[in-house]
């Protein structure tokens, strides 16, 4: 990543404590200051588990709702696992209030599954995918679909880069985003 993102001492906005690079990167990385957002009926184990990962110092929680805002002035937008849960729809909103909380040089970064181009019948992603669908009515996408997300809530797809962890496949992709100008 490069010199703004969380991981190289940026100040990073993630959406969830147990989803988010606060937990698993910031512990490795002594610089980086977070600020964890969800709904404040969400935040209550935040601090104990932030406290856990060694990282409570460095991360305020603060309350709030993605549908009507994001805090501003974030170096990198941090979402895991959010994207996947909304319809087009209610996705482009959480983008947009994401996009307006951005100054011209912050990243989005969304960690999500990304579905390959051709699906095949014996493929697991679309079982998740179906899942998500029936479950909450979101929906696992494409890099298509994401850059068309993208293009409706005012951001320039930059790369997808595929997660490892100890070299083997997570499953999970981090889809990176910049504000269009």
């Amino acid at each position: 990543m490069g010199s703004n993102s969380p991981s190289s001492g940026g100040n990073c906005a993630p959406t969830h404590p147990t989803r988010c690079g606060t937990r698993s990167c910031s512990p490795r990385r002594p610089s980086p200051r977070g600020l964890l957002y969800d709904l404040p009926t969400a935040m209550e184990t935040a601090p104990a588990i932030l406290g856990e990962a060694g990282v409570a110092d460095r991360c305020e929680i603060v309350g709030g709702d993605f549908f009507t805002s994001v805090p501003s002035g974030a170096d990198a937008y941090l979402l895991k696992n959010v994207i996947h849960d909304w319809d087009d729809e209610k996705s482009v909103v959480v983008l947009r209030n994401c996009r307006a909380a951005m100054g011209p040089g912050a990243r989005l970064l969304l960690v999500e599954t990304v579905l390959p181009s051709i699906m095949t019948k014996d493929n697991v992603i679309a079982f998740a995918d179906l899942g998500i669908m029936v479950g909450c009515g979101g929906a696992e996408r494409s890099e298509e679909e994401y850059r068309e997300l993208f293009d409706a809530s005012g951001f320039t797809f930059t790369s997808i880069t595929e997660v490892l962890a100890d070299g083997q496949q997570t499953g999970f992709h981090v889809v990176e985003a910049t504000p269009t100008a």
